[in-house]
């Protein structure tokens, strides 16, 4: 019988949970089809706020759930745009089942006639966008601050795991203004293998999944603080992988042969992460 460790949180981790996730789902193709009948609906934007003149020139939209989110669309001459969302709606998701501080997703409807009517978002395409939650008194995009601060220390360690998940490219935070200045992670829609140009080979050829080198170095975590981020990829199963690739909308371009891919690639890297969780020197047979 396999001895369990105690985590941070005092949740047992025990070695017969992480091998589970690594091993081949009965049906992957058909956990996410199930998915697909179950989509999230879109929210409605109905208010201009205002532009960002970055290369995806995102707009913040207040929506008719009260919010604000910043919304990506389709655009005409930029077919990337489409990758770009996917990337973005699938990595905020994954963030949120590792409880990492990554705004949150919607799928945000957006109106011809709203486009039409503010000439700022004339380079849009109607219909379903990416939406992040706006966050509200943050920064401009910088990089490693405020790493030593304690409330940071999980929050740094967790978007480790995150980006060492999903093959990270970019690494780009912003911090609350006020203290304790807490970290946030934004814009994903460069990460997966190859970038935007992520496809069924990138993913497979992709090598073994490690803990983000570049938040590492820079945060120095310790084996107590590795564990508890890491044993959050816990909480992704192959039903929980399959809700979150099924999201995008079809009309994204991601077809069923990608969606299995994507699953297969984020279920067989969280497995590998979780297997290189360090020893608990105080837990013998223990990961």
């Amino acid at each position: 019988m396999v001895k369990q460790a105690d985590e941070p949180d005092g949740t047992p981790l025990d070695r017969e949970r992480v091998q589970d996730l690594g091993e081949p789902p009965v049906d992957r193709r058909k956990l996410i089809q199930d998915a697909l009948a179950c989509r999230p609906r879109p929210i409605s934007a109905h208010t201009y706020v205002r532009r960002w003149e970055t290369s995806s020139k995102p707009v913040a939209l207040l929506c008719d759930d009260g919010q604000a989110y910043i919304t990506k669309a389709r655009q005409n001459g930029k077919p990337e745009m489409s990758r770009v969302m996917i990337t973005e709606q699938v990595v905020a998701r994954l963030g949120a089942l590792l409880d990492a501080s990554v705004s949150r997703a919607a799928l945000v409807q957006v109106s011809a006639e709203l486009i039409g009517a503010q000439k700022e978002m004339n380079h849009m395409e109607a219909g379903v966008c990416h939406g992040s939650r706006q966050l509200d008194d943050v920064s401009e995009h910088s990089g490693f601050q405020h790493v030593q601060v304690p409330e940071n220390r999980m929050r740094f360690a967790r978007l480790a795991v995150l980006y060492g998940w999903v093959s990270a490219a970019d690494h780009q935070f912003v911090y609350s203004k006020s203290s304790p200045h807490l970290v946030y992670s934004v814009d994903h829609g460069h990460f997966f293998p190859n970038g935007f140009n992520w496809n069924t080979a990138s993913l497979t050829q992709a090598g073994v999944a490690r803990l983000d080198s570049t938040i590492a170095q820079n945060c120095k975590f310790s084996d107590l603080e590795i564990r508890g981020a890491i044993r959050q990829l816990l909480n992704a199963n192959d039903k929980a992988i399959a809700e979150i690739v099924a999201v995008p909308p079809d009309e994204w371009g991601l077809s069923l042969d990608e969606r299995v891919a994507l699953s297969d690639f984020l279920a067989t890297r969280a497995a590998q992460l979780l297997a290189s969780i360090p020893p608990d020197p105080n837990q013998e047979g223990n990961i």
